[in-house]
């Protein structure tokens, strides 16, 4: 079973490897990259159903500890990428990307250096 410390680990790994899948790709060539780039877009879509799974399987005192983080809406996203993949909303992804996962990258190296 993985704990805590493990599934921080999933998230900061997944945003590291979104933020590298799309450096250098503007917000314009993002909202058309399921035409223009599956690899990426699959790639993008597949850390986001990690980070998602790792967040729903995160203890409540972990997520206690930063309430202005939208978890629900962080396992959300899994869920739309995994089970709704044919109407995936990629202005939304980009949100979660630009204005979210920023923040929580920085909660979660403190969590992970923390101990």
């Amino acid at each position: 079973m993985r704990g805590g410390k493990e599934r921080l680990g999933d998230i900061l790994q997944s945003i590291e490897d979104i933020q590298t899948f799309i450096s250098g790709i503007t917000e314009a060539r993002f909202l058309k990259i399921d035409e223009t780039d599956r690899k990426t877009f699959r790639a993008v879509c597949d850390c986001i159903s990690t980070l998602g799974e790792a967040v729903k399987n995160l203890s409540s005192d972990i997520k206690d500890k930063n309430d202005g983080i939208d978890w629900v809406g962080l396992a959300g996203m899994k869920d739309m990428v995994t089970h709704q993949y044919f109407r995936v909303r990629l202005d939304l992804i980009w949100n979660t990307i630009a204005m979210e996962l920023p923040d929580l990258k920085v909660f979660v190296e403190h969590e992970v250096s923390s101990d």
